[in-house]
């Protein structure tokens, strides 16, 4: 299972961070507002499980993501 992080890196060029989990790359740009459209919760699209996952509530999180959540955000990388 692949997981995704969310919180403030206040750091972007650190090599890891202060959890046991490494940077494997940064993304090139926000996706808030990208994600903000996938509402429809039963259309099985990786954006829409992403916008769930991150934005459904507003606190820093490790989540577990589906293989194809994790390759839509490989495109950001």
């Amino acid at each position: 299972m692949t997981f995704a992080i969310k919180t403030e890196v206040s750091d972007l060029q650190a090599n890891t961070f202060a959890f046991p989990v490494s940077r494997t790359a940064i993304a090139k740009r926000r996706l808030g507002t990208d994600l903000k459209l996938f509402r429809n919760w039963n259309d099985g699209r990786p954006e829409t499980q992403l916008n769930f996952k991150f934005y459904r509530q507003a606190t820093n999180k490790i989540i577990g993501i589906s293989d194809e959540a994790a390759a839509f955000l490989r495109r950001f990388i």
